[in-house]
């Protein structure tokens, strides 16, 4: 593939994951800014943070307490505070909660694959068709 046809690639699996994470109401979180799409030895690539497993698959309920260092992250990449609660005591009280409660699993990653799967393998048949076009005539 030349490279027009690997950014416009890129372009459009951007706007799978925009798509996708619309459809879960994330697509202008935080968490949807942080994720990078690139090309690494010619493999497409799609990075996100780490969490995004917990957004994907949730958290059960009286499960284990998530750290607290990265609850005080959150809370200050969100610049939440609280009149009554330092950010460590806000946090473990958000982590308890978590904890007690679980996180509703909001399923993106199996989507997001496939479909970039799909547009990849699209564009791969594209490119082929083309390269034989070319040498037919």
């Amino acid at each position: 593939m030349d490279e027009l046809n690997i950014n416009e690639l890129l372009r459009e699996i951007e706007e799978i994951v925009r798509f996708v994470l619309r459809k879960i109401d994330l697509d202008n979180s935080s968490f949807s800014k942080k994720i990078k799409i690139t090309l690494v030895d010619e493999q497409v690539v799609v990075e996100m943070p780490g969490y995004g497993e917990f957004i994907d698959s949730g958290r059960k309920k009286n499960g284990r307490m998530p750290p607290i260092k990265s609850i005080v992250e959150f809370i200050r990449s969100r610049r939440i505070t609280s009149t009554d609660l330092t950010e460590e005591q806000l946090a473990y009280a958000i982590a308890n909660s978590i904890k007690r409660d679980g996180i509703k699993p909001k399923p993106f990653i199996e989507k997001l694959t496939e479909e970039t799967f799909n547009l990849v393998s699209e564009h791969i048949y594209n490119e082929i068709n083309k390269k034989i076009s070319k040498t037919l005539t």
